[in-house]
């Protein structure tokens, strides 16, 4: 089914033209079983737009869609005014007319043409049903009304011509009712991706700033609500700015994407962790107990203990940590500027180790 669908979007207008050709091919064979002479020439007009929309089909991937559209409505019209004034009868095409106006509005609007173009077209569709409309009520003779070929004429086309009409509504609405919902599916991935890039650094993928903030406010929550303890790492790589002058920005940016993602994989979910700025970090716990400090630290010893490699170049990379809690602070900020100073401790008393909140 899927498959189905995927090709009627890319290739919407060509069942219509293959419909349309086996109704002209049919028609062909309806002309010839009539005797009178008026019908000739809608005859000969029925197989040369046969062989238009067999033209249509057999170079349907390389003629331009708007154009093979434009054909293909144009041809529509043009023979139906033939068959009314060689007729005489306004024989139910206007209906197929008129369904062309808003049809072509559903089938061409991803193509994107000039609104010129829907105006154009518009006029001559109006004005070729307002040919037959009056052929309908000036130029038919009651007395050749029921004449008996006329009058099986009148009923085959009025009734095929309805139909038709209704059809190519119902094609160009389900149609766009598809590509719609294609377009929805669309929109709400890329909305996906939009927010995602608002509230993820795009070097680490890790969270950033904005959603770190709203990290902030779910752990504030449960600790009102639950009483639940949180605590919060702030981490920075050491000697970042003389490793990114050594070995380059690239191999700076390596190390940053490298590092995280090995902190990242020591520490799932829920536990959450955000580039908060340059090589500062954070690690955020919404649940601590007695292992919490003693789990960061082994995490802490496997990361630094294996060197990053970059451009087949051996760079040792450490961390330093501060860790503080939500025991004896009320929110995230707070506890943040405590694990900050101790940070500021650890990168002055050695680096590469960490320091843990005398208010942990």
């Amino acid at each position: 089914m899927n498959k189905t669908l995927f090709f009627l979007i890319k290739n919407k207008t060509l069942p219509l033209y293959i419909s349309v050709f086996f109704c002209h091919f049919i028609y062909v064979f309806i002309y010839f079983s009539f005797s009178s002479p008026e019908f000739l020439a809608p005859e000969i007009a029925n197989i040369f737009c046969m062989f238009i929309n067999l033209f249509l089909i057999v170079f349907y991937k390389k003629i331009n869609r708007l154009v093979s559209l434009t054909i293909f409505v144009l041809e529509l019209t043009a023979y139906g005014l033939i068959l009314t004034l060689c007729s005489k009868i306004a024989c139910g095409f206007e209906f197929i007319i008129t369904a062309c106006i808003p049809g072509i509005f559903l089938l061409a609007y991803d193509e994107n043409p000039p609104k010129s173009y829907y105006f154009i077209l518009d006029v001559i569709f109006i004005a070729s049903v307002a040919v037959m409309t009056y052929v309908r009520l000036n130029k038919l003779p009651p007395q050749q009304f029921f004449l008996p070929e006329r009058r099986k004429f009148l009923i085959i086309n009025e009734i095929f011509f309805t139909c038709a009409s209704l059809m190519f509504l119902i094609y160009g609405s389900i149609i766009t009712d598809i590509a719609m919902k294609r377009l929805d599916r669309k929109r709400a991935y890329f909305q996906k991706q939009l927010d995602y890039i608002a509230k993820h650094d795009p070097l680490t993928g890790l969270m950033n700033r904005r959603r770190t903030h709203q990290v902030f406010s779910d752990v504030l929550n449960m600790k009102i609500k639950d009483n639940q303890e949180f605590a919060i790492s702030i981490f920075d790589i050491d000697n970042f700015k003389k490793i990114n002058d050594t070995y380059g920005h690239d191999a700076g940016d390596f190390i940053l994407k490298t590092f995280t993602a090995r902190v990242w994989k020591e520490f799932p979910e829920p536990i959450r962790i955000s580039r908060w700025g340059g090589e500062e970090f954070l690690i955020i716990f919404p649940q601590i107990d007695e292992n919490t400090i003693y789990r960061l630290e082994e995490a802490r010893k496997r990361i630094v203990a294996e060197p990053i490699i970059y451009d087949n170049k051996t760079i040792p990379v450490t961390a330093t940590f501060g860790f503080s809690s939500s025991r004896k602070f009320q929110t995230p900020d707070l506890v943040l500027a405590d694990a900050d100073k101790m940070l500021l401790t650890g990168k002055q008393n050695g680096k590469n180790r960490i320091v843990v909140s005398p208010d942990f």
